[in-house]
């Protein structure tokens, strides 16, 4: 099945098109002048479309402002109980991994793409790319999930 074409939007005197091949250029200028952007973040990274991706570029009556992408992705956040035993550290791997695996399908049959969370514990980090499956990135952790349909 094909996805339909990203529709055009004209708000407030701003027009809102899906970004196409025709953009690869300026993203390329763009993003090798961004401090932040250059050599972190592909170019084509702002033209990606499908997959749970959209990528947009806003123009006003000078032409671009700005890229715009967006992802089916959810955030999630969690507090912990205390683990200061064996045994209360093992409960808490299972719970999370039982209740990631139950979240992953859940979100997956729902249409969302991407599983994603910041943590400052490395043995967090550790235990969820080694035993749930994320990638590890500067920023956050990270996990596609399988998309029914």
């Amino acid at each position: 099945m094909t996805p339909k074409p990203l529709p055009t939007f004209t708000f407030d005197g701003y027009t809102l098109r899906p970004a196409g091949e025709d953009d690869l250029e300026l993203a390329r200028t763009w993003t090798s002048e961004d401090a932040h952007h250059a050599g972190r973040i592909a170019p084509e990274f702002w033209l990606q479309q499908g997959k749970g991706e959209e990528a947009w570029i806003l123009e006003d009556e000078h032409g671009p402002v700005f890229f715009f992408h967006m992802q089916q992705t959810v955030k999630a956040m969690i507090q912990f109980g205390p683990s200061r035993t064996r045994e209360q550290r093992e409960r808490t791997q299972l719970a999370l991994m039982a209740g990631m695996a139950w979240l992953g399908a859940l979100l997956g049959g729902l249409g969302k793409h991407e599983l994603v969370f910041d943590s400052q514990n490395p043995a967090l980090k550790l235990f969820c790319e080694k035993r749930l499956g994320f990638a590890a990135t500067p920023d956050m952790l990270t996990k596609g999930l399988f998309v029914k349909g």
